[in-house]
């Protein structure tokens, strides 16, 4: 049996998201040898005050109001590094460098005050192989005073043949919108993706670099999805005091800078199904649900 790996944070890591390449590259794997070579691997954080400075930034690059709650996708600035740090390590499935995120989904109990002390999980929660690649869990959960507020399980892809796919693996589809009309229109400038990657911990250098970008086989540099999202939900909720709310969204194409945004959609009974595109693609780049 392959020995737990728990990571055990006092303080959120500086500048991990520059730091997260250097930590693949050194810990890179190249084999797979199976899922069950894979340990469980757990990342805690105890005792964190929110940085009021970082949230604010948040907000900023978002269009998102200062508030005394914060916003439902904030959270995820908190553990995507250590989301990170768990893909980093040597005993995860293969390198960092080959991982695409492909879906996520949020559920927030109630909201999360300025002034809460938070507890922070991580770990893989899952790991399977699907006909087209392996699919990784990565669970969070936020907790205050033993209270569960807030918990996001992100599936990371890596393409290739790891064996005969598992049973019922496949994550089920959305289905399609009918009628869907616009909802919002906004222009995606350049120069964010850097700031972005400060902010979010999601530094993988096709968002803020041309160059590198293209090297992997893409138009461009293309914005963080949770930058997308983040300006999204403001759109997409009536009223920004709800306490309880889930978001599941898969991740299908790129936003590259320096065009438009659409999102269509449709709601009904307090359920908002979305598509949100990227001009120049007649396909979305990212498809959801939000449930208030």
């Amino acid at each position: 049996m392959t020995a737990v790996i728990h990571l055990q944070y006092r303080k959120m890591p500086s500048f991990f998201f520059l730091g997260a390449p250097l930590y693949a590259f050194w810990g890179r794997s190249k084999v797979f040898h199976g899922k069950e070579s894979i340990p469980p691997i757990t990342v805690k954080l105890d005792r964190l005050e929110i940085n009021r400075a970082h949230l604010s930034r948040f907000n900023k690059i978002c269009n998102i109001k200062n508030r005394d709650k914060i916003s439902l996708i904030y959270p995820i600035t908190l553990v995507f590094p250590f989301f990170q740090r768990i893909l980093c390590l040597r005993q995860a499935p293969l390198s960092m460098f080959n991982v695409l995120g492909k879906r996520i989904k949020i559920i927030q109990l109630r909201q999360i005050c300025l002034d809460e002390t938070l507890n922070i999980f991580c770990e893989i929660s899952c790991v399977r192989i699907v006909s087209k690649g392996l699919e990784i869990d990565l669970s969070a959960v936020i907790g205050v005073a033993g209270e569960t507020v807030w918990t996001a399980t992100e599936t990371f892809f890596y393409r290739g043949n790891f064996g005969e796919p598992d049973a019922n693996a496949e994550n089920t589809a959305f289905e399609s919108i009918p009628e869907a009309k616009v909802i919002a229109r906004w222009f995606l400038p350049g120069g964010n993706g850097f700031r972005f990657a400060r902010i979010s911990g999601d530094g993988n250098g096709i968002h803020y670099s041309k160059l590198y970008a293209r090297f992997f086989g893409f138009e461009r540099d293309f914005a963080q999805p949770f930058l997308i999202l983040g300006n999204a939900i403001n759109h997409l909720m009536d009223n920004g005091n709800i306490n309880a709310i889930s978001l599941d969204v898969a991740f299908k194409g790129q936003f590259y800078y320096k065009r438009n945004v659409t999102i269509k959609g449709v709601k009904t009974n307090g359920s908002h199904r979305f598509n949100i595109y990227s001009e120049g693609n007649d396909r979305p780049c990212v498809i959801g649900i939000l449930n208030e």
